[in-house]
């Protein structure tokens, strides 16, 4: 494994594939299969064995290798644990804690749940050996019981690796990373992050996504991969995505990122390429997807610590995220700051999202001042979830102070840029 990967391992939730030579598996000496309801992985009376042992599966175990069912309704926990087995068929739920479990040769669900369940940062692992595909129906679920601790692994080593489209790998409440080690990761389910403030990294070589990719909640969805969306295939920001290009080139991965984002943006968010379901369903087109090289022209970053203060990234990452049009500074809101940027860069015309090319078309001018004009009197709140906030009414006398306020720094504004072709149509 490189230097640049190894950085990574602790505070991602990857998939991946190391390079090695695949040679065939033999069929497995032990079918062992649970019998149980809820109980410890580790206890022999669970199992039924055959032909008969009185163990529990691990390969090894006496010298035997193992074929493992969990029928339904077991629901069998895996804790302090390292084992290996053949192949798993998980007809039944599976809580992985600070623990490793390796499965060689096929990983099946069967309308159940596997959960990885770390309860501090020293990671807890799903480990397969590819190439493999991880099939059925059912969820990989990243969780821990302590905000703010854990990392989950799910990864693959040595071939590639498919997630199968009934397969959905969850991260409600955790860091972690679905990692794929020298080959390639092919996506056909779905790979949804939520937990907010949280890192949930998908790292491979090569990343062929065809089901869905999403970053929910205020969470964070690192990528560091060589990416292609083929099909229907989505990344759905609706928070946060950072895109590492130290991992393909810095600007090879920026281009990429803002191809994708400007060509969604001009078809009104499809359900396809880098795109944001939340922007599509904002009737009133307040909202978008920022796309911001983390580089302040001299080479430094723009930001150290991004989402809360918990992830540092530097001056190669390109950051993509939901919120307000004319929110140049990505702080959920539009404000005084927002439009210094958009002032301070209309005589130069520097490009990019923060310096108020909105619409990206590589030009500041009366359209964006349009966009932030709209933003500033129609926003609700700071944007730092995955949805606008619903639309607030016209106020009432009462609180028509406020909006009044509103309008005067909009109308100050207005007198230092370019008129508008929407209010000058002659």
């Amino acid at each position: 494994m490189s230097n640049k990967f190894s950085r990574f391992v602790r505070a991602a939730v990857v998939l991946s594939c190391v390079s090695m030579t695949f040679t065939a598996i033999p069929a497995a000496d032990i079918t062992s299969t649970w019998t149980g309801a809820t109980g410890l992985w580790t206890d022999p009376t669970q199992w039924t064995n055959n032909p008969p042992v009185a163990d529990w599966p691990d390969n090894g175990r006496s010298g035997f290798t193992y074929d493992v069912v969990l029928n339904d309704p077991a629901h069998v926990t895996f804790f302090e644990t390292t084992a290996t087995v053949d192949s798993l068929l998980a007809g039944g739920d599976l809580t992985i804690e600070r623990s490793s479990l390796t499965v060689r040769r096929n990983l099946t669900l069967n309308n159940h749940t596997i959960t990885l369940s770390d309860y501090f940062t020293s990671g807890n692992w799903l480990r397969l050996t590819g190439p493999q595909t991880l099939s059925g129906t059912g969820q990989i679920v990243s969780t821990t019981p302590f905000p703010r601790l854990g990392n989950n692994f799910l990864t693959c080593e040595g071939g590639d690796f498919t997630i199968a489209p009934g397969i959905s790998v969850l991260n409600p409440a955790s860091g972690g990373a679905v990692r794929a080690y020298t080959d390639s990761l092919r996506n056909q389910g779905a790979i949804i992050t939520s937990s907010p403030d949280r890192n949930f990294t998908v790292w491979a070589p090569v990343l062929i996504n065809e089901g869905l990719i999403e970053s929910t909640n205020h969470s964070v969805l690192m990528l560091r991969a060589d990416w292609t969306n083929t099909g229907t295939g989505a990344m759905n920001v609706n928070s946060i995505m950072l895109v590492d290009g130290n991992e393909i080139g810095r600007d090879l991965a920026f281009n990429k990122v803002l191809d994708e984002v400007k060509a969604a943006r001009d078809h009104h968010w499809p359900a396809h390429g880098i795109t944001s379901s939340a922007a599509h369903a904002d009737s009133r087109g307040m909202s978008a997807l920022a796309v911001v090289l983390n580089d302040d022209g001299s080479g430094n970053p723009l930001y150290t610590l991004f989402a809360g203060g918990t992830i540092g990234i530097d001056a190669n990452y390109t950051i993509v995220k939901y919120t307000w049009n004319g929110d140049a500074n990505l702080d959920g809101v539009v404000n005084a700051d927002d439009y210094f940027l958009i002032d301070s860069n209309y005589i130069p015309q520097n490009p990019g999202w923060q310096n108020g090319d909105f619409n990206y078309d590589a030009v500041i001018n009366a359209d964006d001042y349009f966009l932030i004009d709209s933003a500033f009197l129609g926003q609700t709140g700071p944007l730092s979830v995955d949805a606008p906030r619903p639309f607030t009414p016209i106020p009432d006398p009462a609180t028509g102070g406020v909006l009044l306020l509103a309008v005067l720094a909009l109308g100050y504004h207005r007198k230092h840029r370019p008129p508008s072709r929407l209010t000058n149509p002659g």
